[in-house]
C-alpha cells in the first residue's frame, strides 16, 4: 500500500447554503486546508 496521504477540499456542492466566509470557517474547524469557491449564478 502507498504511503501517500489523501487530500480533501471543501466545495460548494458539500454545503451549498453557506456563504464563502462560513465555508472557510467550517473548513478551519474541520482541519481542511483547501476550499473551492465559485461565483454563484446570476
Amino acid at each position: 500500500m502507498s504511503n501517500q496521504e489523501f487530500k480533501f477540499a471543501l466545495n460548494h456542492m458539500a454545503c451549498p447554503t453557506l456563504s464563502p466566509l462560513e465555508m472557510l470557517d467550517m473548513a478551519a474547524e474541520l482541519g481542511i486546508h483547501a476550499v473551492e469557491l465559485r461565483k454563484g449564478r446570476t
